[in-house]
């Protein structure tokens, strides 16, 4: 897949190359200069791979449950509007992801601060979700690569 994507004005962009991991990418980004709305991600036929930086105004131990539950919904809205009607979606709290009951995908989370208390200055979550099954996608990754004209990397 190439291109890139268009977001609402809240929102920007940033796509990373497929052998990158948007999620580390975005606390690196986040580390040196926040963007609050900032959405890192990679276009992959084989994954879905996506990371995105909120500015908290409350403490570590507010804005994270709200921060995850709106990614996980929008996945959720994402995976809806893409899959079949019959494709169930269902999450497991904190960070796993279900579809039609098995385990598939996760969510990560990483603050400028561990402190609960403390208010931190970015705040990001990642999602990735498997899009092809494994022999499939291992196959979808090495055409991705040999187009990217890159040597095969292990993600």
């Amino acid at each position: 897949m190439s291109g890139s994507l268009s977001f609402p004005p809240l929102l920007s962009g940033d796509e990373v190359p497929v052998h990158v991991d948007p999620f580390v990418k975005a606390i690196t980004q986040a580390m040196v200069e926040p963007e609050p709305g900032q959405v890192t991600y990679s276009l992959d036929a084989a994954t879905m791979r996506a990371a995105m930086c909120f500015g908290p105004d409350r403490a570590l131990q507010q804005a994270l449950p709200g921060a995850l539950f709106a990614s996980l919904l929008g996945l959720n809205d994402a995976l809806g509007a893409l899959a079949l009607p019959e494709v169930a979606v269902h999450f497991e709290w904190p960070a796993g992801v279900k579809v039609n009951g098995a385990r598939c995908g996760r969510a990560r989370v990483a603050a400028s601060t561990g402190a609960p208390e403390a208010e931190p200055d970015w705040l990001i979550v990642g999602v990735e979700v498997p899009l092809m099954p494994l022999g499939a996608r291992d196959r979808a990754m090495r055409r991705t690569r040999r187009r990217c004209g890159r040597k095969a990397v292990s993600t």
